[in-house]
């Protein structure tokens, strides 16, 4: 089993989830503090909790070094907590040290699911987090004042203490407060003690007077002044000590549990063979009386289909936090000034994709501030502000998600794409022939890049490739746009899900296609050479808007045998995310749920970029169904790209 005990693997995958959920929350809050260089009170507090949960974890987890860690970060808070001006002047440093502590336990979380881990030590912190607490209780301290039990007339008592260190300190504040006018205060320092929060440059004189004073039995440290709600203390009510101030309170019930992905998965897929099952019923059973429990049937696997889809949906604000650490740490390496903004991160997409975008994103986003985004000194003598913008935006547009990662820099040198190009061999057809935009998706390629030298974030012509793989290991697209001077923009357009797609069923000889039905656009009665179809070149294009849109026959496409009866075929207008064409078929069979299956990876993995076929569903009769990837396909074809 290796470190960890029968019992505390099975618990371990929800540690590591938990925890680096907190790790990001921590991050999220650490990266606002920092970016107004204040604490406040709420950012404190956030952190202590994140701190005190993990350390609660941690120990349960068998996880000591981890436990004490946390324990010790969350005490550097309890100092914070009651008076966050403790902090002045410290910020940065408590920054640094935050990060570099939640860095470390991030790492430790990466190595825990290996046979061989043996947490690493953590004493290499404990002098950084000692030094840090000693300057900053060097500014405030709290202490607290216990009189011995039977001396009576405590508020008085607290009082005379007061006066005894009215030259030795500054900045006095107590709780109670009014000890020397306000009998009632009594009652309490009886039971709870007297607080004195003060700043000294001899904090030892003081806390020497105090203890000496009379009738005073203790003179302990304290975390902070105590905090009654609305401030004030009501009949019978006694005050928590500070320590114990920061619990959060007992939740008595919850709507969430935890579901295991793979179980989201088992019941996507169970959902789909149901769909599948119950179209072959329904196919077989047309035409008989039984056409009403069809519809009903029809409608619960409609209900059913959308509830497990909800389920597995996620908001990206989940991976914002990470994000935002690669952009502070490369600015902090880079010298570079960067104002990191992110849009619609509360947008929703399938959990799967959520987590498979993260590298993407990354590679995106260090590519814009290493490779786009000029020196603060290069971008002033270029007449922009030094610092730099990098722009994250999620939508969900027309039944797709959109992701794009904009920069406000220096943008892709296009003669440099060129050259390298050439270099590379990458010109198929006469250079002259090529757009802008079709040599900017040279920058797609694998191996290619414009830098000469690599660093430690970028240069080595992988991240761009990397990024377009992943994004169609998804079924989706990636395309850039770039303006010498002005900046970049790289956009993945990705599915809403990835299995039950809403399409549109197209039929052609005894073969069956299938486009997600949101980006069919238009049907129109085929005739060849009929309106608005003109021949150019020996290709057929159907004039819309003014433009020019490649017409594709799936019959001659695909090589599918026969003839059809003339003016019986359908063209359908169809639109991907960046390119459209016009398919011709037979007929439209219908409209409805398709469950999607991979392609067999005996056909390669470039058997989609050639053929525009993405995968494959099984119909209600048992005939085979192809996938029809549009963005694939109109490139392959020719087809235009789409201008807005």
């Amino acid at each position: 089993m290796g470190f960890f005990d029968e019992d505390t693997g099975e618990m371990l995958e929800i540690y590591l989830l938990e925890t680096n959920q907190l790790l990001d929350q921590s991050d999220a809050i650490l990266l606002s503090a920092e970016q107004e260089m204040v604490f406040s009170r709420e950012s404190i507090n956030g952190i202590f909790r994140v701190m005190h949960t993990i350390k609660s974890s941690s120990a349960m987890m068998g996880l000591t070094g981890l436990s004490v860690l946390a324990h010790r970060l969350e005490d550097l808070f309890v100092v914070f907590r009651e008076e966050p001006s403790r902090l002045t002047g410290y910020e940065q440093e408590t920054f640094d040290l935050i990060f570099e502590a939640t860095d470390f336990i991030r790492e430790e979380l990466k190595r825990m699911k290996s046979e061989s881990f043996e947490p690493e030590p953590v004493d290499r912190f404990w002098d950084k987090i000692e030094a840090l607490v000693r300057k900053v209780k060097e500014k405030k301290i709290t202490v607290r004042l216990k009189f011995e039990k039977d001396c009576r007339m405590e508020h008085v008592r607290a009082y005379m203490a007061l006066r005894q260190i009215h030259d030795l300190c500054t900045d006095v504040k107590t709780y109670p407060e009014h000890v020397e006018t306000d009998p009632s205060t009594a009652e309490y320092i009886h039971d709870n003690g007297f607080y004195i929060s003060f700043a000294s440059d001899d904090p030892a004189a003081v806390l020497k007077t105090l203890q000496s004073a009379l009738f005073v039995e203790s003179c302990t440290e304290a975390a902070g002044l105590p905090k009654v709600q609305e401030g004030q203390l009501t009949e019978g009510q006694t005050v928590k000590e500070p320590e114990n101030e920061a619990e959060a309170p007992a939740q008595n019930g919850t709507d969430f549990i935890n579901v295991r992905v793979e179980k989201l998965d088992e019941l996507q897929n169970l959902t789909g063979e149901l769909i599948i099952a119950a179209s072959s019923w329904m196919e077989a059973s047309k035409g008989n009386t039984e056409d009403g429990k069809n519809y009903q049937v029809s409608r619960f696997l409609k209900e059913l289909e959308e509830l497990v889809i909800s389920i597995r949906m996620v908001p990206f604000s989940n991976v914002v936090p990470q994000l935002g650490r690669i952009v502070r740490d490369i600015c902090r390496k880079e010298k570079k000034e960067v104002s990191f903004c992110v849009q619609g991160q509360n947008v929703e997409v399938d959990k799967k994709i959520a987590d498979g975008i993260l590298d993407p994103l990354l590679h995106l986003i260090r590519n814009a501030i290493d490779h786009g985004i000029e020196r603060p000194e290069e971008r002033e003598k270029a007449g922009k502000p030094r610092t730099g913008t990098v722009t994250l935006l999620f939508a969900n547009v027309g039944g797709e998600i959109v992701v794009s990662v904009s920069d406000d820099g220096c943008g892709i040198d296009l003669e440099q794409v060129r050259k390298k190009g050439r270099e590379k061999n990458l010109f198929v057809r006469p250079e002259s022939t090529y757009s802008d935009s079709e040599i900017l998706e040279f920058c797609l390629l694998p191996g290619f890049s414009t830098r000469d030298a690599a660093n430690e974030y970028s240069g080595r012509g992988v991240g761009l490739d990397v990024v377009r793989q992943m994004v169609e290991t998804f079924g989706g697209h990636l395309h850039l746009e770039s303006t010498r001077g002005e900046g970049s923009r790289f956009i993945m357009h990705l599915p809403l899900t990835l299995t039950i797609i809403e399409s549109i069923r197209f039929q052609t000889g005894d073969r069956f296609f299938a486009v997600p039905a949101h980006q069919v656009v238009q049907f129109v009665n085929y005739q060849p050479q009929g309106q608005g179809l003109v021949i150019q070149e020996g290709r057929e294009f159907w004039i819309r808007e003014g433009r020019y849109i490649p017409v594709i026959s799936l019959r001659r496409f695909y090589h599918i045998p026969g003839t059809p009866r003339t003016g019986t075929e359908i063209m359908a207008y169809v639109r991907g995310s960046t390119r459209e064409l016009c398919i011709v078929a037979d007929r439209v069979a219908d409209q409805g749920s398709l469950v999607e299956k991979s392609l067999p990876a005996i056909l390669g993995k470039h058997f989609k970029k050639y053929t525009g076929i993405s995968g494959c569903s099984l119909l209600g009769d048992g005939s085979i169904c192809l996938q029809l990837d549009i963005e694939d396909l109109a490139r392959n074809t020719g087809g235009g790209k789409i201008h807005e």
